[in-house]
């Protein structure tokens, strides 16, 4: 559909997807879900425009030290690479140059939306090209020894021909 000069097509907001992810001590990235095309036919394009991640710490199994420590924040990125890789000599990191938007919020709770104005040409990693699959990592503070703190999303992706399914 052709739209007049300076009108675009609209986004529409998706079903929420939501996760229930331990997101464990260690402090260590997390895949939350993908971003994929969901075209009637193989040579379309879908596009993401942003994506809000709502998050709740739904529980904590260990010696729950965690409920003491402050602060405690969460980390979360939107991605063309599906893995992890050494950076700065640094191992299981994002490498910068594949973030598209990146964001923090502290506390037991909250939202954050992120950016990611893509289209999605392929279901399947493009870091080359940038047209692939994305990818919401989530990271969060390493502030336990023992604790496993499991995490509750509901994600909703806004755009148009794109599904957001678990990672």
């Amino acid at each position: 559909m052709l739209f007049p000069r300076g009108i675009m097509a609209r986004n529409y907001k998706r079903l929420t997807q939501h996760v229930k992810d331990s997101s464990n001590s260690t402090g260590g990235w997390n895949k939350l879900v993908k971003f994929k095309k969901d075209t009637p036919n193989t040579s379309g394009k879908g596009y993401l425009d942003r994506c809000t991640v709502n998050f709740l710490v739904d529980d904590i199994d260990g010696s729950d030290t965690l409920r003491n420590s402050v602060p405690f924040g969460h980390m979360f990125a939107l991605s063309n690479s599906g893995s992890l890789e050494t950076v700065d000599s640094e191992s299981n990191q994002l490498d910068p140059a594949d973030i598209l938007d990146v964001g923090c919020r502290d506390g037991g709770g909250g939202s954050i939306t992120l950016s990611a104005r893509r289209q999605i040409a392929e279901n399947a990693d493009d870091v080359t090209e940038g047209d692939g699959t994305l990818y919401l990592w989530q990271k969060n503070t390493d502030l336990t020894g023992d604790d496993n703190i499991i995490m509750r999303y509901y994600i909703e992706s806004y755009g148009r021909w794109v599904v957001c399914e678990d990672a």
